[in-house]
This record gives C-alpha cells, sequence and structure tokens, in this order.
C-alpha cells in the first residue's frame, strides 16, 4: 500500500537528483530502508515525512558516491534542434538549483517535485513552516533571476 501511495510522489522528487535512469532504483532503496528501520518508527508520526526524509538522503547519498551518474532526459520523438534547446535547457536548470545553498535546493526538490506543502517540508527538514516558505521565496527568486532566458515569456 505504500509503494502504490507513494512511489509516484517519490520518482518525481528523486528523479531531478539522481536523473531519471536512477531514480527507480533510489525509491526501490528508500522503500528498504523504510522497512529495514520499521523498528525505528515514532507511533503517531507521519509515515510520509518520515519516507521522504529516507528518500531525500537516500538520493543525496546516490549523487555523492557517483556525481556523473545524472542523465538528462531528452524527447527522441522531438526535431533535433528542439532536443539540443531541450538539453541545453534542462542542463541550465539543473545547474540553477545545484548552484543553490542545501537548505534552498531541498525546498525546492521538495516542493516542486515530491509536491509536498511547506508544513510537510518542514516536518522533513525539521524546520518551521515560516522558515520552509522564507527558503522557497528566496530560492524561486534565485531561480527567476538566473533562469529568466529559460523560461519562455508570456505571449511569445
Amino acid at each position: 500500500e505504500l509503494v502504490k501511495r507513494f512511489a509516484p510522489r517519490l520518482l518525481r522528487l528523486t528523479r531531478p537528483i539522481v536523473g531519471p535512469a536512477h531514480a527507480p532504483d533510489v525509491v526501490q532503496v528508500t522503500f528498504l530502508k523504510l522497512h529495514e528501520s520499521r523498528a525505528l518508527y515514532r507511533a503517531g508520526a507521519k509515515v510520509s515525512s518520515w519516507l521522504f526524509t529516507i528518500a531525500r538522503n537516500t538520493a543525496l547519498d546516490h549523487v555523492r558516491s557517483a556525481p556523473a551518474r545524472r542523465e538528462v532526459h531528452v524527447d527522441t520523438d522531438a526535431p533535433s534542434d528542439e532536443r539540443a534547446r531541450d538539453v541545453l535547457a534542462i542542463d541550465k536548470v539543473r545547474s540553477a538549483v545545484d548552484e543553490l545553498p542545501q537548505e534552498q535546493r531541498d525546498v525546492v526538490y521538495l516542493h516542486w517535485f515530491a509536491d509536498l506543502g511547506f508544513d510537510e517540508i518542514g516536518e522533513v527538514l525539521r524546520a518551521s513552516s515560516v522558515a520552509v516558505r522564507a527558503r522557497a521565496h528566496r530560492a524561486y527568486e534565485k531561480l527567476r533571476v538566473s533562469l529568466g532566458d529559460v523560461v519562455p515569456k508570456e505571449g511569445a
């Protein structure tokens, strides 16, 4: 039941961190770690917060162990000039997110890719909701500035 309920969100969280080829493996290891540490679960605690914390840490461990493994997914049905633009845009977005301070990067991953609310992100990161909102605001402002030429203009 947990796999069915959380795997899609965990994939969305881990895919931008470890790349699309490794995300399923990281999610599988996450569930294995959850099972192995089930005795540490505190009754009444949110399983989702615990699970996303394990997934985030597992993904970061994966990246630290082999940073060159990260890939970029590109639609192969698109024309080659469109694929090239996609690769450049994806690289620029990934680079911009990677340049954020770790605290802000974590919030972006959990908010944007895992679709968690700020209260739940606060539980995962052991921070207040106010602190999480401030980190998100600062991160999105930095990304807006650094990615200004990547995001299409309205009406364009």
